[in-house]
């Protein structure tokens, strides 16, 4: 009897951990499915610095703000905030400082700086910047 009261506890314990966790700003209104809960708002550079952990996948809307170097890139998103991204795991070659991009990537965070290292990015869409953010922050 004991053992079947540990296996579940076991099993409880390891559902508690298993829900998806969102770095989420009450400012940006944008929604975008992520895993069973289709009403997670999307990821803003604040609620990454401020929320998220070393490893965690994000979502990221915004525009390319200036080279670091050949992989490396400043990545601001509709508030105008900034974060650094790195480009190492993708090939894309002309990166377009006027258009407005997603990028998905992983989280990586340590005592000094926070940054993202991209796994996809979309292709630009093109509208001027106070356009988009008018539109996001209706959303």
């Amino acid at each position: 009897m004991l053992k079947y009261t540990l296996i579940i506890l076991s099993l409880y314990s390891v559902c508690a951990f298993a829900n998806p966790r969102g770095f989420n700003d009450d400012n940006a209104n944008n929604y975008h499915p992520q895993g069973f809960n289709l009403m997670q708002k999307a990821n803003t550079v604040n609620g990454i610095k401020a929320n998220a952990q070393d490893g965690d996948y994000v979502l990221l809307p915004g525009y390319f703000s200036e080279k670091i170097n050949d992989y490396k890139y400043i990545f601001k998103d509709v508030l105008n905030n900034s974060i650094e991204i790195n480009l190492n795991n993708i090939v894309y070659s002309n990166i377009d400082f006027d258009g407005y991009y997603f990028i998905w990537g992983k989280v990586n965070k340590n005592f000094f700086k926070t940054s993202v290292n991209v796994e996809y990015i979309s292709t630009p869409r093109f509208e001027s910047r106070a356009d988009s953010k008018t539109k996001e922050l209706k959303r």
